[in-house]
């Protein structure tokens, strides 16, 4: 999820709008269906199991709500026929080349690399299931992978960065308390 997130960042997560309580937390369970209210939106990321490796938790952005068709072809990200907006910012001290992606009126950052003409999708979201796609494009193993995520996958969406730690070992004091877009 970089640039958004970074190695080494801890999250605070709201688990209470997916009725999923009791998943590494307080142990309380309920049999409701998530607040309609309170699903996700599209530019909202999200924290979720999946199949292939429930033992791992995901954190993605959500792009395809359901009923959506989202197609990825040559790094064009396109929702229901419209080509998702972004804007170049320029290549990071490190090198890498970063943009501004809007969707919904919802502003992010993304990581762009040169796009795998092997990795494109055309997607109609079923009923009850989500697009998710991450932050750093062209490394993201998501959605043009492994497909849709149900919503009873949904764990709960990041608020805040509560520590964060470098790869040297040092604590990133800025991150602390940043909310988490």
């Amino acid at each position: 999820m970089e640039p958004t997130l970074l190695r080494g960042d801890f999250l605070l997560a709201w688990k209470w709008p997916y009725r999923n309580y009791g998943t590494y937390g307080i142990g309380l369970t309920s049999n409701r269906e998530p607040d309609p209210a309170v699903l996700p939106a599209r530019g909202d990321i999200v924290l979720f199991r999946y199949n292939g490796d429930p033992g791992i938790i995901y954190i993605k952005r959500v792009i395809g709500l359901p009923g959506d068709r989202v197609v990825i072809d040559r790094g064009v990200l396109t929702i229901n026929k419209q080509v998702v907006a972004q804007r170049d910012i320029g290549d990071s001290p490190d090198g890498v080349r970063t943009s501004e992606e809007t969707v919904d009126g919802r502003r992010y950052r993304i990581i762009r690399g040169s796009p795998d003409p092997g990795v494109s999708a055309s997607m109609a979201v079923p009923p009850g299931h989500y697009v998710v796609l991450g932050d750093n494009r062209e490394a993201s193993n998501d959605s043009r992978h492994w497909g849709f995520v149900p919503q009873h996958y949904l764990i709960g969406r990041p608020l805040w960065i509560w520590w964060s730690v470098g790869e040297d070992g040092r604590v990133r004091r800025d991150r602390i308390g940043m909310p988490v877009r």
